[in-house]
């Protein structure tokens, strides 16, 4: 893509807790305020942190299994 060294500057000020950032300062600087500047931007992707139980709650538990279903048993009294 292509913004103004504001924009850019904008983005990356945005981005730059979640991500990593390579771009000359220097580049912003010098360019005039008007002047569109080229830019890649690449995403990587990273495995999801484990959620963590909120506090005073117990933790995520398996789901219970289902007991076998029960035979119902003979009477003792058949006419």
């Amino acid at each position: 893509g292509s913004l103004t060294p504001k924009e850019l500057l904008t983005l990356f000020n945005r981005i730059e807790p979640s991500g990593k950032i390579r771009y000359q300062r220097s580049v912003l600087e010098s360019s005039p305020a008007t002047e569109s500047l080229p830019f890649v931007l690449r995403l990587n992707t990273v495995p999801a942190a484990p959620k963590a139980a909120a506090p005073g709650q117990p933790a995520a538990q398996k789901p219970a299994q289902a007991a076998p279903a029960e035979t119902p048993q003979p009477s003792a009294a058949r006419p």
